[in-house]
């Protein structure tokens, strides 16, 4: 009697815990239901809820542990996004990072990103998503490991966008005889944006021209340019692989005229009295200095020339009036070269002529006073 009742009791045991298994199950397959599991080992205690793909969603570590921080997403464009974590504890080592990431629409299929870097304790670290679908809400984790431990940061959210829009502002500024400026303000929904260039006219679409950026900047210098040279350009929204904006800005730019240095060149000596042109710089507090430059520039001749002029005629003119007074020639040849004296001190006439006047003074006043036959 006591072997049936106990047969019994094991029966209907064995049974009630065989319906608690078929009812987890239904309930496991008939929705996104969870369910935890705890890990016991070594020095490591972990609590993990998984999914029904079998990832941990999140880690709670008792212990020492890895402290991971999922970060907003930046960069989202309609089929990738810029992941962004950070490692806020660890222990002591060196990690490596990823993500995982998964649609809100349908059943949880996840996506990783591939383990990678070499990060430690406080650091940020960030990958990118891609194959994502547009217009989608989007759900992701940061993980970080150091080769036992692995641990998960909370869950983060982005929804990419439907459509790559147009840049706008854009502006190309030479600054140099071959550099040129580019600036502009991104599109929405294109976290990259592509700029390219051509001569003669603007590049028909973004296969034609040259490529100047593809990048998540909303600026570069492009360099390499040939001077005095029209340069046009045109700017896409970009998301990879292949997703471009609908329309393009554009503008043009001419790079600078270059300076060409022939030579080297060398600078000559300035010649002293002998050869020196007429410069009457010295005299300007002369009366009447201001009068004789106004002259100068209504007859389109240099200011010097004309002060030779004037002076040349003063002497003479000096000298006429001594031999008027005392007939001598001779005076004459004197007040005339003591007058040239002044004039080559002054700086009006240049010292040859001065010398070639004195000589021939001379010479012709000793022809007149009969000491040379």
């Amino acid at each position: 009697m006591v072997k049936v009742r106990k047969s019994l009791v094991l029966t209907v045991s064995s049974a009630l815990l065989l319906l608690l298994l078929v009812v987890g199950i239904v309930l496991a397959a008939g929705g996104d239901s969870y369910y935890s599991l705890l890990r016991i080992g070594g020095a490591q205690s972990s609590l993990e809820t998984i999914g029904r793909s079998g990832v941990a969603d999140s880690e709670l570590y008792i212990g020492a542990s890895l402290t991971v921080i999922t970060d907003p997403a930046v960069g989202i464009g309609v089929a990738t996004a810029v992941l962004r974590g950070y490692l806020e504890s660890d222990r002591g080592g060196v990690s490596q990072f990823r993500f995982y990431y998964w649609s809100s629409i349908g059943p949880p299929v996840y996506k990783f990103t591939t383990w990678t870097g070499a990060i430690a304790a406080p650091q940020s670290f960030q990958d990118t998503a891609t194959g994502l679908s547009a217009n989608t809400l989007y759900y992701f984790r940061a993980q970080a490991r150091d080769g036992t431990y692995t641990g998960t940061g909370g869950l983060g959210t982005f929804t990419t966008y439907a459509t790559v829009s147009t840049p706008s502002d854009f502006l190309a500024d030479p600054i140099s005889a071959s550099e040129v400026s580019l600036l502009w303000v991104k599109g929405v929904g294109a976290p990259q944006t592509e700029v390219r260039y051509r001569e003669g006219g603007y590049p028909v679409d973004h296969n034609d021209g040259t490529l100047a950026y593809r990048g998540y900047s909303s600026s570069y210098v492009l360099t390499g340019l040939t001077s005095g040279t029209t340069y046009y350009f045109r700017a896409w929204g970009f998301d990879y692989p292949v997703y471009y904006s609908g329309s393009y800005v554009e503008d043009m730019a001419t790079t600078t005229m270059g300076i060409v240095i022939v030579g080297p060149y060398s600078i000559p000596s300035q010649p002293g009295n002998w050869f020196t042109s007429a410069d009457p710089s010295g005299l300007t507090s002369m009366p009447g200095y201001s009068l004789i430059v106004t002259a100068a520039d209504s007859l389109q001749m240099p200011v010097g020339s004309l002060f030779l002029i004037l002076g040349i005629v003063m002497v003479i003119g000096v000298g006429a009036i001594v031999f008027v007074i005392t007939g001598s020639v001779q005076g004459i040849l004197v007040v005339m070269l003591l007058g040239m004296f002044v004039l080559l001190v002054a700086g009006i006439i240049p010292g040859w002529m001065f010398f070639t006047y004195a000589f021939l003074g001379v010479s012709g006043g000793l022809v007149l006073r009969g000491g040379v036959t």
